[in-house]
């Protein structure tokens, strides 16, 4: 299992999510128009960034509530309560890995967990607009969002 060397502190980014992503790094994902709205829920406080008057694309990103076993727990959970977790490439050491309920690459939706601890993850889920399904791969483009969760993070530490 990947152990983070250097943990992050995420507290301040709890306390306001839509801090994760910059105006900037959220228009590069998504395109020139983006609103961002904080979305707390049982996962933990989050933050949903869209293109008005369409539901594709988007990007969510949940901070959890509290410790949520990390990337370990992610990998505990294939078979069982996920049948997509796939490793994907590191980013500068933090372990990324895609994972679902179900497998929903095919209809341009991925999740990928980014561990910021051994005991804590930051969740990053993607659905591509109409006109990307098919042509990239949804899991490429939620850790293209990771790694821009990942460089807002670090320096705000």
């Amino acid at each position: 299992m990947p152990k983070v060397e250097h943990p992050i502190d995420v507290t301040r980014f709890k306390q306001a999510p839509c801090t994760a992503l910059t105006d900037a790094q959220a228009k590069e994902l998504l395109g020139p128009t983006t609103e961002s709205k904080q979305r707390d829920g049982a996962a933990g406080p989050a933050c949903r960034w869209t293109v008005p008057s369409s539901l594709n694309p988007r990007i969510d990103v949940v901070f959890g509530s509290g410790p949520d076993g990390g990337t370990a727990s992610v990998y505990a959970a294939k078979e069982k309560a996920y049948k997509l977790v796939e490793p994907l490439e590191p980013i500068d050491g933090y372990p990324v890995t895609a994972y679902g309920v179900t497998d929903r690459r095919a209809e341009g939706d991925c999740s990928v967990s980014l561990g910021i601890s051994d005991t804590q993850t930051i969740g990053i889920a993607l659905l591509q607009s109409e006109a990307n399904i098919g042509e990239k791969d949804p899991c490429t483009a939620a850790r293209e969002g990771a790694v821009r969760v990942l460089t807002t993070i670090r320096g705000g530490n």
